[in-house]
This record gives structure tokens, sequence and C-alpha cells, in this order.
């Protein structure tokens, strides 16, 4: 369902790690224990998304801005921007809406070193999206990048002069 990454920053886990079983609304929260085995609450996280330095068992409600964004229900476009700026070389998750920022922070989808490791890549197919105006294959490994089994796939559909995400 979420092809081996995490449901929260896209990373790929599953090559290095089992990864978590997260409870998008917390089972220790009383009033989700009945969502405990319910299909449509468990995601597949990494242990820094779902962490006690992030999300763990917190669950903003909407009078903290919240509910975070559910990959699954709601569109993560619509609330959250994925930028790269090539001069300062940094790829950016920024907000478009509450939701978006509190999910954007509960997650930590901006922590230096998910962002020192997502700034590799997206660097490349950067300089890979320049060459796809003339080269057919350029094109298409940039058009694979963009496939949502592909870590990072939302900042590559991001990308300045990309078709817009599926």
């Amino acid at each position: 369902m979420f092809h081996g990454k995490c449901a929260y920053c896209e990373s790929k886990i599953v090559h290095i790690d089992y990864g978590h079983i997260e409870h998008f609304r917390p089972k220790s929260v009383y009033t989700f224990r009945r969502l405990v085995f319910d299909w449509n609450n468990l995601f597949l996280a990494c242990a820094k998304c779902n962490g006690p330095e992030n999300k763990a068992d917190r669950f903003p409600g909407k009078n903290e801005g919240g509910p975070p964004i559910n990959p699954c229900d709601d569109s993560p476009d619509e609330h959250l921007e994925f930028l790269f700026d090539p001069k300062s070389r940094l790829a950016t998750v920024s907000y478009k809406t509450e939701r978006g920022k509190v999910s954007r922070d509960l997650f930590g989808l901006n922590r230096p070193d998910l962002r020192g490791h997502r700034l590799k890549l997206i660097q490349k197919l950067f300089l890979i999206s320049r060459m796809a105006e003339t080269d057919m294959e350029a094109r298409s490994i940039l058009d694979q990048s963009q496939n949502d089994e592909e870590e990072y796939a939302a900042f590559s559909r991001a990308l300045p002069g990309q078709k817009a995400a599926p």
C-alpha cells in the first residue's frame, strides 16, 4: 500500500528495516481504541516519523490546527508544498494550510537528517529535469521518479516544469 515507503516522509524503509505499523489515530487515546485493528488506521511509517521526537502518540485535534493529513484520505498536495532551491541547496516541505503546518511539524518533515538525505536525490532529479526537455532517456528517468512507489515522488512532481501530480 505504501510501496515500502514511510507514509509521511516518503523515505524507503523496508530495504533496511521492517518499519513501524503506525496507528494514525493513536491506540493509546481512549476515543481511538476501537480503531486498533481497523485497516484504514494502520500505516507503514519509519521510526523517525513515528518516534517520540515526532508523532508518537500525539494527534492534534481541530482546536490545535489538526487533524494531521491522512495520506490515504487526503491529498498531501492540497496541504503541503514541496520546494527545492538549487541555490541554497534545500529541499523543504512548506505548508499551504494549517493542517499542512501541523502535519509537517508533527512528522518532522524538515528534520536535518531527512533534509540531507532527500537533498541528494532531489539535486540529481533537478539536473535530470533540465536535460529532460531534449533527452528522451532523461525524460524517462524523470517520469519514473514521479511514480508513487519512488522515494520522494512528491518532490519530483513539484520540480519546475513538471507535469501535475497523477
